[in-house]
């Protein structure tokens, strides 16, 4: 069908050249945001901000803004993933901060229309005000918990699950994360998964983020 539809605009004249503007109209706007983009990031201060993506495709998208001339980061973590149907397990790399691609860049329309044009990016976490950059503090913690090896897979089995969560662990209490890529984060307890596992809510990159976590990851604060 799209075949036929595509014949009879190149049949029809005015319809192809309608087409044909139209093509070219897009590649003048994406060269001249393309241009934008690498101009400015040599006009000002590049700040890392936070792309919110698709899941699965952080890779991917990270690839898209490298080709505009930008710098990512996409740390990754090595999971052991149980097979329930044929038993055993393989080691596979996710991304630590699944949904979420950083990119350095200067913040304004060129950036913010580039990043919005890429198939799989949703979002630019910020605030009422737009986009919000991340501190050059917080940037620093989080690349030193990378290079320390803290996104690394945990070595050992964990410990056995204690009594009943609701009991050391009650909606509304404050925790530490103590293990795992969310480590030195404080948190509170929001809800239940399953018996070994809590939904905690912490702040991360300015906003409320929730968490999955084992109960041998986090300390009740006192």
């Amino acid at each position: 069908m799209m075949i036929v539809t595509i014949d009879k605009r190149l049949n029809d004249p005015e319809a192809a050249e309608r087409v044909f503007a139209r093509e070219r109209r897009d590649r003048d706007l994406a060269r001249a945001l393309l241009e934008g983009v690498q101009r400015e990031s040599h006009a000002g201060d590049l700040r890392w901000y936070v792309l919110v993506v698709r899941r699965n495709a952080e890779e991917r998208i990270a690839e898209a803004v490298e080709k505009l001339g930008l710098t990512t980061w996409v740390p990754m973590t090595k999971q052991l993933l149980k097979s329930r149907r044929h038993g055993g397990a393989r080691v596979v790399e996710r991304p630590v901060f699944e949904g979420f691609v950083f990119v350095s860049l200067v913040g304004n329309n060129y950036a913010w229309l580039a990043m919005m044009a890429i198939d799989g990016v949703r979002a630019i976490l910020g605030g009422a005000d737009g986009p919000m950059p991340i501190s050059h503090e917080n940037m620093n913690v989080l690349m030193k918990m990378e290079s320390a090896g803290v996104f690394e897979l945990a070595k050992g089995a964990r410990a056995q699950a204690r009594a009943l969560i609701a009991a050391d662990f009650p909606i509304g209490s404050s925790v530490s994360i103590k293990d795992g890529p969310f480590a030195f984060f404080d948190a509170v307890v929001d809800g239940y998964v399953h018996k070994r596992r809590v939904r905690a809510m912490t702040h991360l990159f300015g906003r409320e983020v929730s968490l999955e976590l084992d109960i041998d990851q986090i300390k009740r604060l006192a």
